[in-house]
């Protein structure tokens, strides 16, 4: 059976570890381009967009519906990139705490 006092400690070091992970987290970023570079989203770790940078020479093209389309992309491909990243620093700290997770009912 479950030490209760035991696995609340594990909860609470587990609640303070994805704390600290996650203050990392929005201090990290990631980088994705699409259209041979010529928009980029710089993402923080906690899903803000710091930065978008369109090339001149897609400004140049004056080609509003393949400007939005390349900006969606971005965005989209910018997000799926970020989160994977967070699953990877993330995931680490509750891998542990699975076999307790399976056993409880909630």
């Amino acid at each position: 059976m479950f030490n209760i006092p035991e696995l609340m400690g594990q909860f609470q070091k587990m609640k303070q570890d994805l704390d600290k992970a996650k203050e990392s987290l929005s201090s990290k970023t990631t980088t994705t381009e699409v259209g041979g570079g010529m928009v980029k989203v710089v993402m923080t770790g906690d899903l803000k967009v710091q930065s978008l940078i369109i090339s001149e020479e897609l400004l140049a093209m004056n080609d509003k519906k393949m400007l939005e389309n390349l900006v969606s992309s971005c965005v989209s491909k910018a997000i799926e990139t970020t989160q994977e990243m967070m699953q990877s620093e993330l995931g680490s700290l509750t891998n542990g705490m699975m076999p307790f997770l399976q056993g409880l009912k909630f």
